[in-house]
Order: structure tokens, then sequence, then C-alpha cells
């Protein structure tokens, strides 16, 4: 069994569902019990904690096939090294359909267009209706005007699962108590994720936006978690440059792996 298979499978058995993983096809299942709604989102600002609106499955008919992952928002600094801090939104426009194995262009840019870096990322899971973010830094970027960032997903990395949407996944695995603690030298955030399931995540990212007052976006870090056990809450924190004008963060949870129990 390959490992992404068994994180579908893990995933969707929370909400009563057997997947097929990253194969393709569709997925009906029995009833969802109503989760219990959480005091923040999968996303969380260190200002102030705002409870988002819950994305459920909403009687619109089932796609034949997936729309293409959307990329809503995105922005980077440079501090005076020449490091770039870069941070994408990444949307999923499909009611029914979760992706999976999702790699990620960042193209990097000077202001007469040429090309003069690229990054490749990764996320896991992106379930329907639902956006995570890709955040990163990389060198040798002191003259960056512009970023392009590309998800791609294989075809047989797309799953019909109708019934579970990103909103029912962040009820139980979330970020919350999210702060901005400014250095000498870093800024640093830390923050809290919560797995509230009975399965075990390794290598859980951390995806942390930074925005300045405006509510642009200014970069972006991550960290990973190696380790969420069950019913756990796990702190993490991660640092950028003093330099980047960080007054706002958010967080959004990349699960990584399941680690299945042993039979």
């Amino acid at each position: 069994m390959r490992m992404r298979e068994a994180f579908v499978i893990a995933i969707c058995t929370m909400f009563s569902f057997v997947a097929l993983g990253c194969a393709g096809g569709e997925l009906h299942g029995g009833t969802i019990q109503e989760p219990t709604q959480q005091e923040a989102p999968a996303s969380a600002e260190a200002e102030h904690i705002e409870q988002g609106d819950s994305t459920e499955a909403n009687g619109d008919p089932v796609e034949e096939s997936p729309k293409d992952l959307i990329v809503s928002e995105s922005g980077f600094s440079v501090d005076s090294y020449g490091q770039i801090y870069y941070a994408a939104i990444i949307e999923n426009p499909n009611t029914s359909w979760a992706a999976e194995n999702i790699s990620v262009n960042i193209t990097i840019k000077d202001a007469d267009g040429n090309i003069i870096g690229s990054e490749s990322d990764y996320l896991s899971t992106l379930f329907a209706s639902g956006k995570l973010a890709v955040c990163g830094y990389t060198f040798d970027a002191e003259d960056a005007a512009s970023i392009e960032v590309s998800p791609t997903v294989s075809g047989n990395c797309w799953t019909m699962i109708p019934d579970v949407t990103q909103g029912d996944i962040d009820r139980t695995l979330y970020v919350d108590s999210l702060n901005i603690v400014p250095g000498d030298f870093d800024t640093t955030i830390t923050g809290a994720a919560h797995n509230d399931t009975d399965s075990e995540f390794s290598l859980a990212r951390a995806n942390i936006v930074l925005r300045n007052n405006n509510g642009d976006i200014v970069g972006g870090t991550f960290t990973y978690i190696d380790t969420m056990a069950p019913q756990s809450t796990n702190s993490f924190s991660a640092s950028v440059d003093s330099e980047i004008p960080v007054d706002k963060a958010e967080a959004y949870l990349d699960l990584g792996y399941v680690i299945l129990k042993k039979s």
C-alpha cells in the first residue's frame, strides 16, 4: 500500500469513508456525524483570531472532472542579504474533488522578466472547497521583482470525495495561539497545532503567511512538526529576518503523512 493511499484512507475513515488514494476514482460514503466546532480554524491571525465560515457539502452538482487549483494571492520580501521570503495561498475550487501530492513551482524573476531562480515545493492533500498556503525562502534573490507560483496535480492524484471538504478537516486538525515575537535579528512566530483525531501524523508542516498592516503578503516561513500524536497539541515556532515588516501572521497546516497502527 502506498503511503499517500494509506493517508487518504485514514483521513476519510474519520468521516466514515474508505478511499482509493492517489489512483483517481470516486468515493461515496456513509453519513458524516457533525464534528465539534473548534475555537479556531486551520488558519489564525496573530493579532486576533477570526473564526472563518465552515465549508460544508452544499448539494451542488458533482463535477464530472476536477478544475485546476488556483493561486489566489502571493507575495514576497527580500532582505539585505539577498534572501527572499515568499508565500502563496492555493485554493481548491472544486466542491467534490480532493487533490493529493501537489507539486508547486515558484519562479523568481527580475524587473526585466528574466528568471533568476526557482524553487520546488509540495503540499500533501487539499480537500474540496478549501485553501492551504505554500511558504518558504531561498538565497541569491536580491534582484527579485516578481514571483510566479504554479501548483500541479497529476491526473491520478485527484479523488472524488463529495461528502468531505477542507472545512471538515480543519475542525479536527488546526492551528491556533499564534504570536509574533520581535527580536533584534529575527522575528519569531509561535503557535500550536492540534490533532483532535485518533490518527497519528508525521512531518506535518505549518506554513506561515506573513502580512503587513494593509493585509498584503510580505513573505512566509514554515516549520515541520515531526509527530502529531492522536488527541495532541503540538507547539511550534519559525523565524524570518527582522527586516521583514511582519504585522500579522496566519498559519495553514499541511498534514504530512499518516502513521498506520500495527494490527
